[in-house]
């Protein structure tokens, strides 16, 4: 540093000085040290056109007047530790748009600061502005502040413009305030504060980070168009969503080509009319993968790839296009971004929701089924509704949510595959208040896969849980469910469990009913098309809760994996005088065998051989006699008989078949498994 410096009150002045002898100057422009113009500049020779031009609000660069015309010859440059700031382009908190002066700071950093390297600074205090565009050149750029709570950007526009518009790959966001004074419920505005979407025709990735910000008052606090968003430790208030993610058509992208070397080329005149691949073209494809025919002066001409095995060995040209005068390029786009796990690398962790009119995380968009294993953990709504409304993708996982005083379904799910959700927690405020849903969790649409667990719901007018008509549960599994204050109502009308399903095959493993008075049931299946297993469970409380409600048909698919009673019906074969039994128990085994036992008295008419027929728990539909086995063997001391069991296929009973050796009354321990349908 120059041992005098110059005090100058402007950047005119600035300009002005003779860098001939003056090389250090002090800016005061700007009231505020560190978050103003004000600053130290130090005459620098050397070619800056380049920075100059990049720097139109001489923030960091400025030209002297007599360098106006050349600018090869030198510059002032400004003098600081650490990141450039926003103030350094003349943002004040007093201004009442600061849009400019934001954009020239981030237009300046995008153009001057590398890669991964562009970050410039929001300082303590509120920054006004209409709107903000990170442009795609911005790869990288960081917008930072200290905290949410001392740095803030308020959006003063009352349009449905995003307040801030990201276009570039890798933008992160990390300790930054940003909230407007629009109404957040306004559906004609529908106004986004965070917008991350690089528009048509641009690669998928975004790769973005919002990290330890405050966003509030706006329709969506984060609208996410593309693959790659880290959202996390931040605070969302009065938004009708949190985070909207949207995943649009392949087409809307540019694909990532991989350019297949070494293929011939035949054209006839402008023509292309045949393309031959090399010997070994890298890669092996499942499917083929999406040929694009590039540059060569012409257009139109498209062809798909010929596969052998899982290689390409020839090319179908299905449009020969027009006016190619040289040889094209030949493209696959990379085969990840062709398939439907193209759409990934989505983590929402560790936030707080507060206040929402609709849900925290949003998947509705028209490829939401193509999301593949998104992360969300460790989220709390508080005084809210939907903790996730939408479709889970494949693979998702939503683990450690706690919802608090909601007025609608905790979850509002429309399908999903593969997916676990575990360790969720909430539900209304209770009887007579204000803040309780109909439904705590409410299922539409397709799922396959997949497992809820660990759930904790209470208080909803209700069913807890319901599955509508239009949904379907393939191999679900909802596991260590307790429920209390649910259906509170009309409790004898509504159940933990609703399943309007078709088609579905449902798993409830150790739920436990918290209740004085009975619900209608643990599970009320409305379908006879479904099969609901219910394994374990528990009330507690003064309820006798019936485990399953709904038609006899649709009860007919319904099983309870805990031991029950039933009075078996006796059918006397052959040489049986009596048999009596005062109950006995079964419990399912599997999906498809149950286990009888019990004791039973019987007595032959004479010695001999004996057969005895016992009614089944649950028909089974017997066809063939090795489809139920078990022993029948005698309790009485001193007596030695024993006896064999198996199927009665002509009328669907067990048939147990001894031989007596008189014809005293005798005590049979009796154990038998069977296959049901």
């Amino acid at each position: 540093m120059p041992a005098y410096i110059e005090t100058v009150a402007t950047r005119t002045a600035l300009k002005a000085l003779d860098t001939t002898s003056i090389k250090a100057a002090l800016l005061m422009e700007g009231t505020v040290a560190g978050n103003g113009r004000m600053g130290t500049f130090v005459w620098k020779d050397g070619n800056y056109s380049t920075q100059i031009a990049a720097d139109p609000q001489e923030g960091l660069f400025i030209e002297a007047a007599d360098e106006a015309n050349n600018r090869t010859h030198g510059a002032w440059v400004r003098q600081f530790e650490g990141e450039p700031h926003i103030g350094m382009w003349g943002a004040t908190t007093s201004a009442a748009d600061n849009k400019a002066a934001i954009e020239a700071a981030i237009n300046c950093v995008a153009a001057i600061y590398p890669t991964r390297a562009k970050t410039l600074r929001i300082p303590q205090g509120v920054y006004k502005f209409s709107s903000i565009s990170i442009p795609a050149a911005a790869t990288g750029f960081s917008l930072v502040g200290e905290n949410f709570w001392n740095c803030n950007l308020h959006c003063t526009d009352l349009t449905g413009t995003p307040a801030i518009s990201v276009l570039c790959q890798e933008f992160k966001m990390i300790g930054i305030g940003l909230y407007s004074d629009v109404d957040y419920q306004d559906s004609t505005l529908q106004k986004t504060g965070i917008k991350l979407d690089k528009g048509t025709s641009k690669p998928l990735d975004v790769d973005a980070v919002i990290s330890e910000c405050r966003i509030n008052t706006f329709w969506n606090a984060v609208d996410h168009n593309g693959r790659g968003l880290i959202f996390r430790d931040n605070i969302v208030s009065q938004v009708q969503y949190g985070v909207n993610l949207r995943w649009p058509a392949l087409a809307d992208f540019q694909p990532n080509w991989i350019d297949i070397d070494s293929v011939t080329v035949s054209r006839s005149g402008n023509v292309i009319n045949a393309i031959t691949p090399p010997a070994d073209v890298p890669g092996t494809f499942k499917y083929p993968p999406t040929i694009y025919i590039r540059e060569g002066g012409g257009s139109g001409a498209t062809a798909t790839a010929v596969l052998t095995g899982n290689e390409i060995t020839g090319f179908t040209v299905t449009n020969g296009g027009s006016g190619y005068t040289s040889t094209p390029i030949i493209s696959r786009i990379e085969p990840v971004q062709a398939h439907d796990g193209g759409w990934r690398g989505i983590i929402i962790v560790n936030n707080r929701f507060h206040t929402l009119n609709y849900a925290a995380i949003a998947n509705i968009g028209p490829n939401r089924h193509l999301l593949n294993g998104l992360v969300a953990t460790d989220n709390l709504l508080d005084i809210g509704r939907r903790l996730y409304y939408g479709h889970l993708g494949t693979g998702a996982l939503i683990d450690g949510g706690v919802v608090q005083e909601t007025r609608t379904e905790i979850l509002e799910l429309t399908g999903g595959t593969n997916f676990i959700v575990s360790n969720i927690t909430g539900g209304g405020t209770g009887p007579n208040e204000e803040l309780t849903p109909k439904n705590l969790v409410k299922l539409s649409g397709v799922f396959h896969g997949g497992r809820f667990s660990n759930f904790a719901l209470a208080n909803s007018e209700r069913d807890a849980v319901t599955a509508v008509a239009s949904s379907q549960l393939l191999g679900v599994t909802f596991d260590g469910f307790t429920f209390d204050g649910i259906g509170f109502v009309t409790p004898a009308s509504y159940s933990c469990f609703d399943f309007d399903s078709a088609n579905s095959d449902i798993e409830i493993l150790n739920a436990k009913l918290i209740a004085t008075a009975n619900r209608e049931s643990f599970a009320r299946n409305k379908q006879e098309t479904n099969a609901v297993r219910l394994v374990n469970p528990t009330r507690v409380g003064a309820n006798t809760t019936p485990y399953f409600s709904g038609s006899a048909a649709s009860a007919e698919n319904c099983t309870v994996d805990r031991p029950r009673s039933y009075n078996p019906v006796f059918t006397y074969n052959t040489n049986v005088a009596s048999a009596t039994a005062s109950s006995m128990d079964w419990v399912p085994v599997g999906d498809h065998m149950i286990q009888v036992s019990g004791r039973i008295i019987a007595q032959a008419s004479a010695a001999g051989s004996a057969i005895l027929e016992i009614s089944l728990p649950k028909t089974s539909n017997f066809t063939d006699q090795n489809q139920a086995a078990g022993s029948f063997i005698c309790a009485t001391t001193g007596k030695n008989v024993a006896g064999a069991v198996l199927a009665n296929v002509a009328n669907d009973r067990f048939e147990v078949r001894w031989t007596a050796p008189d014809t005293l009354s005798v005590s049979f321990s009796f154990s038998a498994i069977y296959r049901v349908a």
